[in-house]
């Protein structure tokens, strides 16, 4: 199965680094996230904003993810080159967007 994700470099912001690594149960909280996020499950969305996410893949344009963590709600945000492949993935909270 194509994984448009496999070129991809992941980045977090440094509010989301600081909680991995002083919490390890976290940093598996957050892989989870990013797991789901690779595989197409796009968190907590409306209807309509997954289907824009299933759209964008289609045509290589902005993902965006929602996760409830135990320290709040996540995004993860992709953002392609082309139509071939996305080259950037952050995760980050929701009030650092």
């Amino acid at each position: 199965m194509y994984n448009p994700f496999f070129k991809a470099n992941f980045y977090q912001t440094r509010m989301i680094a600081k909680n991995i690594k002083d919490d390890s149960k976290y940093r598996l909280e957050i892989n989870a996230c990013i797991e789901r996020f690779i595989s197409s499950d796009w968190g907590d969305l409306t209807d309509d904003d997954i289907k824009s996410n299933n759209e964008a893949i289609a045509y290589g344009d902005r993902i965006l993810a929602s996760y409830r963590t135990s320290k709040g709600k996540v995004y993860i945000i992709a953002d392609a080159t082309d139509k071939n492949y996305y080259e950037t993935v952050t995760v980050l909270f929701a009030n650092e967007y």
